[in-house]
């Protein structure tokens, strides 16, 4: 009997060191797996802050680079406004000084002038010539017209749309505005305004001179 006993004894005690063991072992695996977990969640983490460090960076350089762009584009308005208005400043008082000119002209035309004929515009219109070419044929050189200023009597001839003074190979000097300053001289055309115009800028425009008929004509 006390044999039985106690193989009955060591068969519990080896199954309570199985289950023991078992226990122990079950504990060190869930301890491991809750390291296993805090390492992974460690790592998200950290993967996140880089996430999210590289996108603020990547922000903060998008942003820094639209502020630059409107600067420069605030700049580059300021800076078109300021030429604009140094432009316009110029021009006003370039037509100041023609406007002056004009004036002191005009009176002393009012004082020696009639209203004879010799006050008109003078146009001329040269023929038509036959050319004989170097290979033996003929080509037409068309007639020019020409025009003299009754306030001058300077001749100026025709070059497609302006008029230039005659045996001149100078080009015109083109006024910076101008549009502006051909509406101006469409607005003033005596023939003293025109003179002065052509002095300064070496051309007239075609269209002056029809305008510059019609003020005389009101003249009369």
């Amino acid at each position: 009997m006390g044999s039985f006993a106690n193989l009955g004894a060591l068969t519990g005690a080896a199954e309570g060191l199985v289950k023991g063991s078992e226990k122990a072992a079950a504990a060190k695996q869930h301890k491991l797996d809750q390291m296993r977990e805090e390492r992974l969640k460690a790592l998200e983490y950290q993967r996140t802050m880089e996430r999210d460090q590289a996108g603020y960076s990547q922000e903060s350089k998008i942003l820094g680079a639209e502020q630059k762009f409107e600067t420069g584009e605030r700049q580059g308005e300021q800076k078109f406004e300021t030429g604009e208005r140094e432009a316009s400043e110029r021009f006003e008082a370039t037509q100041a000084e023609l406007d002056r000119a004009s004036d002191l002209d005009v009176e002393r035309e009012k004082q020696s002038a009639d209203k004879s004929k010799s006050r008109k515009w003078q146009y001329k219109t040269t023929e038509d010539k036959t050319i004989q070419n170097i290979d033996g044929s003929t080509s037409v050189e068309k007639g020019v017209t020409k025009v003299t200023n009754p306030y001058d009597h300077k001749t100026y001839e025709q070059r497609g749309d302006i008029f230039v003074p005659v045996g001149t190979d100078a080009e015109p000097e083109y006024p910076k505005n101008k549009a502006g300053a051909e509406k101006h001289l469409l607005k003033n055309p005596s023939p003293t305004y025109m003179s002065i115009f052509m002095r300064k800028y070496k051309y007239l425009p075609a269209e002056a001179l029809a305008a510059s008929e019609r003020y005389l004509e009101n003249q009369d």
